[in-house]
């Protein structure tokens, strides 16, 4: 089956008793159905077949306001990759958003920006969230816009990529682990991508071992996807 694709199979049938029935299947491929029909096992002919399919939507979250943020070509060379993959992305951009304060009011009474950000986080299947380390931390901005929306989240699964100064903030993203997991049963998928300064030359990622873990994300974002 085609990575990012979900597949429901239709299936009406018959079997040699000329007895009607239906049958559905998600995420099979069909080698032969089987009827216990009188009590043993008799094949059926399938007269006609209808499948469904529905692409897989990742949407990326870049939780950096700077102007030549490093989150944002890493999160960009993901989503690429993930639609060559045949996987539908989107990237909620927080420095193109008109971001609110997070103050306990319900999601109606926020701006159309943040209810649409929302309504995008709903939409996906899975998440990948773009994090610079500040204090040995997720960004403050990241964590106000999770506060207000990770109710669209529950239940479902994101990779994160750390960008950092140096090398020594590898922990950081521990952080959002646990935000993700505890507020929203969020399951962060393996490996966390690490980048620091010295990954990138003149705007571009240069870092082979960083490169390499971006595939191994990508493949393990697949797999769940699959």
């Amino acid at each position: 089956m085609e990575s990012g694709l979900s597949t429901t199979f239709i299936i009406s049938c018959r079997n040699l008793d000329g007895v009607g029935s239906s049958l559905s299947l998600i995420f099979g491929h069909v080698h032969c159905i089987l009827s216990p029909s009188r009590g043993d096992w008799k094949p059926y002919s399938i007269y006609r077949v209808g499948v469904f399919i529905t692409m897989s939507k990742v949407v990326l979250v870049q939780g950096s306001l700077g102007k030549d943020s490093k989150t944002a070509i890493v999160l960009e060379h993901i989503a690429t990759l993930l639609v060559s993959h045949g996987i539908e992305t989107e990237i909620l951009d927080l420095r193109h958003l008109d971001l609110e304060f997070c103050d306990g009011r319900p999601l109606s009474a926020y701006n159309q920006d943040m209810q649409h950000a929302y309504a995008v986080l709903e939409s996906a299947d899975a998440y990948v969230l773009g994090m610079p380390v500040y204090q040995y931390s997720f960004s403050g901005v990241l964590k106000n816009f999770l506060d207000i929306t990770t109710g669209a989240m529950r239940d479902k699964f994101a990779g994160i990529v750390c960008t950092a100064g140096g090398q020594g903030s590898y922990l950081a993203s521990a952080e959002l682990m646990k935000v993700l997991s505890f507020e929203v049963n969020v399951m962060s998928v393996q490996p966390t991508v690490y980048t620091s300064s010295a990954s990138f030359q003149e705007g571009v990622l240069v870092d082979e071992k960083v490169r390499s873990k971006i595939e191994q994300l990508v493949q393990s974002l697949l797999r769940f996807l699959s």
